[in-house]
């Protein structure tokens, strides 16, 4: 008897392992189509954007080109007013009117000009050490409200500070030729990198209040 059971038994291993090899043979079809499924999905590629340039725009491929004569509106009608040209001045910044027509001139970088109304330029010493750098320096100028009598004279400027440099308001004598006893009234409470002071100096009508930006 257990002769007659040993074919039997051979057959079905065989029957098992030959549906076994249908099964994984079924697997790689069902892998591909749903690959192609996938593949047949993915969004088509769109062109980049085009970029209108002006009419007037170089050549793509032209490299350093140079600096032209720009072109500005004007009104048709003359102003109202008369331009004169008062000085040649580097970097200014503000300007403060005497009361015998002279002016006073703040330059970035640390100085301040003396015009005369005879047009004479000279410079006025005294003025304090300033953090000349990005939109920093020696800023805005304005006279004090009793200018006439007391002839003080307030500044704004970027001070050098430990941590960076910071937006300072200071306040001095008016001598003629220097701003003597330069004394700071206030700076920002923080010292950095920032670069951008603000820096304008208005009084109230009634001259007793100053405003800072």
């Amino acid at each position: 008897m257990p002769m007659s059971r040993a074919p039997l038994a051979l057959l079905l291993a065989a029957t098992a392992c030959s549906g076994q090899s249908q099964q994984s043979n079924a697997a790689p079809l069902t892998t591909n189509d749903s690959s192609a499924s996938v593949a047949s999905a993915a969004p088509t590629p769109t062109a980049p954007p085009v970029t209108t340039l002006p009419d007037d725009a170089p050549d793509a491929t032209v490299k350093n080109v140079a600096a032209t004569t720009g072109r500005a509106n004007t009104t048709e009608t003359a102003p109202p007013f008369a331009m004169t040209t008062l000085g040649q001045f580097e970097d200014p910044f503000a300007i403060a009117m005497l009361p015998d027509g002279a002016a006073l001139i703040t330059e970035k970088a640390g100085k301040i000009k003396l015009r005369k109304a005879d047009g004479t330029i000279s410079q006025i010493t005294g003025a304090p050490k300033v953090e000349f750098d990005n939109q920093g320096g020696l800023l805005d100028i304005e006279l004090a409200p009793d200018f006439a009598t007391s002839k003080l004279v307030y500044i704004s400027y970027s001070e050098p500070r430990p941590g960076g440099s910071s937006l300072a308001l200071a306040r001095g004598l008016f001598t003629g030729t220097a701003l003597a006893n330069v004394q700071v009234l206030w700076r920002a409470g923080a010292d950095g990198v920032g670069g951008q002071f603000g820096a304008n100096i208005a009084f109230a009508p009634d001259g007793k209040s100053l405003f800072l930006s």
